[in-house]
Order: structure tokens, then sequence, then C-alpha cells
């Protein structure tokens, strides 16, 4: 392994090359010599390593190489000062890298007002490569350090725009500091965190709670304005 016309992630580097032991003289040390080339007739060769023989098996872990090209790999049996034959050509392929920018936040922008469970968006990141599925972590803390995460979530991405509602209610009339990241796990890529942003909480009372007497029920009026 990999086996002939395996794809491997640039993101699943390093790789390691691995081939059942031939047959060796008895009694004399027994190495392998595994070649990577960049051409089936290896007249470019990037990669080549002896190793000593393993139990049943014998690997080599590869140093990471580049990204979105092809790959050819043999391998040979070395008994003593006898070199073996090597094995047929073997191609793989190590896919583009991806990259992620960072979140772009959109709301709540600092300097601002938020509700005590509040609404956070960002605009979704530019991408490179063959990305997978791509989620969201939001985080909320009550330090620019976000060294203690009040509140925190990873959602999915929407289109055009991600946001995250807290779960958690925060304290009225307090500032707090909110960041994402965007994740691709297939790629194991993470983006950069967006710039982070400050917010304060305002003061909410529940309407519902009130208790009216004579006065009108405004409770399920609509909310046409706010006054911050």
């Amino acid at each position: 392994s990999p086996a002939n016309g395996a794809v491997v992630p640039s993101a699943s580097q390093p790789i390691t090359l691995t081939v059942t032991n031939g047959s060796a003289t008895s009694g004399v040390a027994v190495t392998y010599t595994f070649e990577v080339a960049t051409d089936v007739a290896f007249t470019s060769i990037v990669v080549s390593k002896d190793v000593p023989q393993g139990s049943g098996q014998t690997s080599v872990t590869l140093d990471v190489l580049a990204p979105g090209r092809d790959y050819y790999w043999h391998a040979r049996t070395n008994s003593g000062n006898t070199a073996g034959t090597f094995s047929a050509p073997i191609k793989f392929t190590v896919g583009s890298a991806v990259t992620l920018g960072a979140p772009v936040p959109v709301s709540p922008a600092t300097g601002t007002t938020a509700d005590q469970k509040p609404t956070l968006i960002v605009s979704n990141v530019s991408r490179t490569g063959p990305v997978g599925a791509i989620a969201y972590r939001f985080e909320i803390g009550s330090t620019s350090s976000f060294a203690t995460i009040l509140s925190s979530g990873t959602v999915p991405e929407g289109s055009g725009s991600t946001s995250f509602t807290s779960t958690v209610e925060l304290a009225p009339d307090a500032t707090f500091y909110w960041r994402a990241q965007a994740v691709d796990a297939t790629n194991n890529a993470t983006s950069d965190y967006s710039t982070i942003q400050t917010f304060a909480t305002t003061v909410g009372i529940d309407l519902t709670k009130v208790n009216y007497q004579r006065f009108v029920d405004i409770s399920r009026w609509p909310v046409t304005d706010r006054v911050v």
C-alpha cells in the first residue's frame, strides 16, 4: 500500500509505503530500498530510503510530498551485498492542498448590543482545493484571550453566511467577545480565527410576565423598532 491508482488527501500525509517481505538468503541481514519518483521510469526520484526488514511486512514513512500531482513508487530487497529486483511501479496521487480563509464577522459588530442569547453571523470563508463539508465553530468569551469560553457551538455552513445562536444566557449589561473558525474535518483543514468582535448585552424585560391589571397587555404586540 498505497495500491495502484490510490488518491491520498494532502492532509493525510505523511504517507507510509508497505510491502510484503520478499525472500532472501537465511542468516544475512536484509534491508529494503523504497523509491518514489514523479515519472514511471524513475528518472526523477524524489525519495530514496533504505530500511531494515520488518516482521512479515516492511514499511517506510515518507516526508511530506508536494500536493496536487502523481507519484510512482517501487521497492526491492537487499540481502548483504546483493540487491534484488525492484517491484513493478505503483502509481498514487496526492490530492491538492485545501486552504480556508478566515471567516468575516457580520453581526454583532464591535460596539453594538445584542440579546443575552445572541445570534452570531459570519460570511462564509473563501476556499481552494477539493474541500469537504465545512462547519463553523463559534466562541463567546469574557475576555479577548478566550481563556474562559462562556458559550460555543459548531454548525454546518449556511448559504452565503453562517449563524449560531447561543444556548447559554449571558449576563445582562456586560461586554463579551466572540470569534469564529471554519473547519473541514474531511481534509483536516482549519482556518484562522475571524477578527475578534465585542458586544454588550442589553437588559431585557419579559413582557409576558408583567401584571398589566387594568392596562393593555402589550406582550403580543409586534416589535417595530428598538431603542438602544
